[in-house]
């Protein structure tokens, strides 16, 4: 199965943030992103969850599952 959905990428001082979403859950990652930006042990502010969510409706990226599953692990440490 090639499965694609629509991801986001974002980068803040060295941490990389990954929203993964099918073009009928973006509701649920804009909550997710949200979520991130209330936190304080992360790096994401407001502003940040702002400029993601202009991403998310400009144009985000489409890609298959499993070009995101190897992104991720190559980020990882």
């Amino acid at each position: 199965m090639n499965q694609t959905m629509n991801a986001v990428v974002y980068e803040k001082n060295g941490e990389t943030y990954i929203w993964a979403f099918s073009a009928e859950n973006e509701r649920a990652a804009l909550g997710s992103i949200c979520e991130f930006a209330h936190r304080n042990d992360l790096s994401l502010d407001w502003e940040d969850a702002n400029l993601i969510w202009q991403r998310m409706g400009q144009q985000p990226e489409t890609i298959h599952a499993r070009d995101l599953a190897r992104m991720i692990t190559q980020r990882l440490p």
